[in-house]
């Protein structure tokens, strides 16, 4: 019998984020749909591990956006 030789490198160990890691980097990644001119603010709004709801800050509907 011929035994076979596995040459391959196992694959590497995954660097996945911590929760709080990851919901930080979505809200950040929300806020860049802010239409405000002098702060981008992104939120998330999570229970249990599970996304509820995600918001950005800007002028209201309708309204004009930039500074007053």
């Amino acid at each position: 019998m011929v035994a076979k030789i596995h040459s391959e490198k196992p694959p590497a160990k995954l660097h996945r984020p911590s929760w709080d890691d990851y919901f930080m980097n979505l809200a950040q990644h929300v806020a860049t749909r802010s239409t405000c001119l002098r702060h981008h603010v992104g939120a998330v709004l999570i229970r249990n591990k599970r996304i509820l709801a995600t918001g950005y800050n800007g002028a209201p509907s309708g309204m004009k956006r930039g500074i007053r």
